[in-house]
């Protein structure tokens, strides 16, 4: 998604400075890279010092493949961090926090179910990014995006995996075998390229006072309705194999949320924005993107970071053996 971001910032004349652990592109003419993951106080806090941005926008998350201890790292303590480094700065930048659709499927206190530690840290960013507004320490706005799909989705996830799959095969020759968790959720899914285009507003002219605005289409999708319709834009003969759920993956996914879907009226109203991609252009483009580039394998760590009218991000994701349905948008 940072990609995504600086990609679009930079299209609106912002700016960008982008944060990362590695090169963000070409496409980015300016990068810092920046360990977001480990002792990043005083990186962070000189590199804010010294650059005064207008804006931040902090995509930074942990999903699939993460700790207990990386997603409270990532998810949370680092939006605690940043604040307490905006707030001290002479001129205070807007910051812009990417939240999740995920934090609504959290149970209510006292509720038996257990929740996913994704959510709960995602949920306490939120937050935090609430309360330093209300105290007037920051101008900050919250983002709650639901499942964002699109080109570079990650290869942990899902549709990323299946994506992966698909393009390993065709370049073989191959019948694609996938095997897959059974899908039966409906999901809002809303194509990365929205989601950038919802940041730009935002962080020129949305009502800050730490609103939390909602990110996606407004309307379910069956993900395996999705999964099928993937492999039919890509056109590789594949065989699905059903299999029962890890205990990994529904610890992380946490409870299941049902009919999932966004409420974009504030978006409407605040940032006069609305989706323009549907479901199928995101797989189309991610589809598209997979066929451009080699196959990943083992871990890769993303870390993307604009500061000026930017954000941070820092992502571990596993391409896994096994598939899991964990549709999160990081």
């Amino acid at each position: 998604m940072g990609r995504h971001i600086c990609r679009a910032l930079t299209a609106g004349s912002w700016d960008v400075l982008c944060v990362a652990h590695r090169r963000a592109g070409p496409d980015v003419r300016r990068t810092v890279t920046l360990d977001l993951s480990g002792s990043y106080g005083d990186g962070l806090t000189a590199l804010l010092q010294r650059e005064r941005p207008v804006a931040v926008v902090n995509a930074a998350g942990a999903v699939w493949g993460a700790t207990d201890e990386q997603l409270t790292e990532l998810n949370a303590s680092l939006v605690d961090r940043l604040i307490e480094v905006l707030a001290a700065l002479p001129l205070p930048p807007r910051l812009v926090q990417i939240g999740s659709l995920h934090e609504r499927s959290l149970p209510e206190p006292g509720h038996p179910e257990p929740a996913a530690l994704y959510a709960l840290t995602k949920a306490r960013a939120t937050r935090a990014v609430r309360a330093a507004a209300e105290a007037g320490l920051v101008e900050g706005v919250v983002l709650r995006v639901s499942n964002a799909l699109g080109a570079g989705a990650p290869a942990g996830s899902l549709l990323g995996g299946v994506t992966e799959r698909l393009a390993a095969a065709a370049r073989r020759g191959e019948t694609c075998a996938l095997e897959l968790p059974p899908l039966t959720a409906h999901r809002d899914f809303v194509d990365v390229r929205d989601v950038a285009d919802a940041v730009v507003r935002a962080a020129a002219r949305a009502p800050a006072g730490g609103r939390v605005i909602d990110v996606g289409r407004g309307e379910s999708v069956g993900v395996r309705r999705l999964v099928d319709e993937l492999i039919e834009v890509s056109g590789v003969r594949a065989e699905v194999t059903d299999r029962s759920p890890g205990t990994r993956a529904a610890a992380v996914r946490g409870r299941d949320v049902g009919d999932q879907r966004a409420d974009i009226r504030a978006a409407r109203e605040l940032l006069g924005w609305r989706p323009r991609f549907t479901p199928h252009d995101a797989l189309v483009s991610m589809w598209r993107a997979a066929l451009g580039r080699a196959p990943r394998h083992g871990v890769e760590a993303v870390s993307t970071a604009p500061v000026h009218g930017g954000g941070l991000r820092s992502e571990a994701a596993p391409f896994p053996g096994r598939l899991q349905e964990e549709t999160l948008h990081e």
